[in-house]
């Protein structure tokens, strides 16, 4: 899959997967659009160094945690305004520290291992599993507060 014309075709198909993915590390849709833009970018320049082993969503997922990582100064856009940007429904997502909402997207919602996701993430699979038990302790927290608020 050298060829950056199926390179391109096949980011098209990703986008959804990737906006959310750049959700996870901040809440403005300016700022999400532009990371993928960022690592889509980046993608296909770099298309022939692309390991036909590796599978495509999993790169371009490396390349947005690293575009995001060397733009610090859009780590204070996290979260802030979320609500008034239409992503209220992200709210509890965008509550969690950024690597745990990364983790959580990735293994539970994208279904990549402990292992595929570290390496995505550039972190041990125990860290990986230790933002997930925070994701799921977080969202667990959430269920028994509507329950309460029902009752």
């Amino acid at each position: 899959m050298t060829d950056p014309t199926d390179i391109r075709r096949d980011l098209v198909t990703l986008l959804p997967r990737l906006r959310r993915f750049a959700l996870a590390y901040c809440g403005q849709p300016a700022a999400v659009d532009e990371l993928v833009r960022r690592a889509c970018a980046r993608a296909v320049l770099n298309a022939p160094q692309f390991a036909q082993e590796t599978r495509l969503e999993s790169w371009v997922f490396s390349l947005i945690r690293t575009a995001w990582g060397e733009d610090s100064k859009k780590n204070t856009f996290r979260g802030e305004d979320a609500q008034a940007n239409g992503f209220a429904q992200h709210q509890s997502i965008l509550s969690l520290p950024a690597m745990a909402a990364a983790s959580f997207l990735l293994v539970a919602v994208e279904e990549h291992s402990h292992a595929q996701a570290a390496e995505v993430l550039a972190v041990d699979t125990e860290t990986v599993a230790a933002n997930m038990l925070l994701a799921r302790q977080h969202f667990a927290g959430l269920t028994v507060d509507n329950a309460e608020r029902r009752a």
